[in-house]
């Protein structure tokens, strides 16, 4: 099976939020860090949905596009939530969350 570069964005997006915080090294740099990843996740969902690669979506019809939307709703929220939310155990589980939904939305039939 080969790696789209969703799968790509997914992954490092995973990785950057399991990213331990070390005494020491500033809490901002690991939200910006996850941050980007979540904006990065979020603009190869559109790219895939809004291209020639995107006709999976099309071919399940409107609810997947419902649930598109849903889910970049979704990522939008948790690219704020990333920068502000105190408790990053919390953010941690939100992208943990998102990553999975995400990954079972494009693999779905």
């Amino acid at each position: 099976m080969s790696t789209t570069p969703l799968d790509t964005a997914l992954h490092a997006l995973a990785a950057a939020a399991r990213t331990p915080l070390r005494e020491g090294s500033s809490a901002s740099s690991w939200r910006w860090s996850v941050r980007q990843q979540v904006a990065a996740v979020r603009a190869e969902l559109v790219q895939q949905s809004g291209s020639s690669g995107g006709a999976w979506i099309e071919a399940r019809g409107g609810d997947a596009f419902a649930e598109r939307n849903e889910l970049l709703a979704r990522l939008a929220d948790l690219g704020t939530s990333v920068l502000e939310d105190a408790d990053v155990d919390e953010v941690r589980a939100d992208v943990g969350r998102v990553v999975d939904d995400v990954a079972r939305h494009v693999r779905r039939p």
